[in-house]
């Protein structure tokens, strides 16, 4: 499959199946390393989605993920002008706007993408970096 089943899918199995993921991400922490296990290994979206369910910080470390790639590849910020840079750009000017309600670990690892990106931080909030 190229996609996890829909809520809201025409199909009555789909809907099934959706139903039966998400009771299980509300019985996660009572099923066992085996049944995650096997969860897991069902296809990568699956393996992915329980990885979310984890941590609470999952969507946001692969946003900081994207920025680091880009910011290899392109040596440059992303920019709102490009189509295809446009979210990731969004994306890191929200988290700049909200730099100061970010915790230490999540300050720290937006630092790390990139010294340009590390060098935003430190010029939004001073020579310490905030945090």
């Amino acid at each position: 499959f190229q996609r996890l089943p829909a809520q809201k899918s025409p199909d009555s199995e789909e809907r099934s199946v959706y139903q039966w993921l998400a009771l299980q991400r509300s019985r996660r922490t009572v099923l066992s390393s085996t049944q995650l296990r096997d969860l897991k290994t069902a296809s990568p979206l699956v393996a992915e989605v329980l990885d979310s369910w984890a941590d609470p910080l999952f969507r946001w470390r692969k946003s900081c993920r994207r920025l680091a790639e880009f910011m290899k590849a392109n040596n440059q910020l992303p920019s709102r002008g490009v189509r295809s840079e446009r979210a990731l750009a969004d994306w890191l000017g929200t988290q700049l706007g909200r730099i100061s309600s970010l915790s230490d670990e999540e300050v720290s690892i937006l630092k790390s993408t990139h010294p340009q990106v590390k060098a935003c931080i430190v010029k939004r909030c001073g020579s310490s970096g905030l945090k």
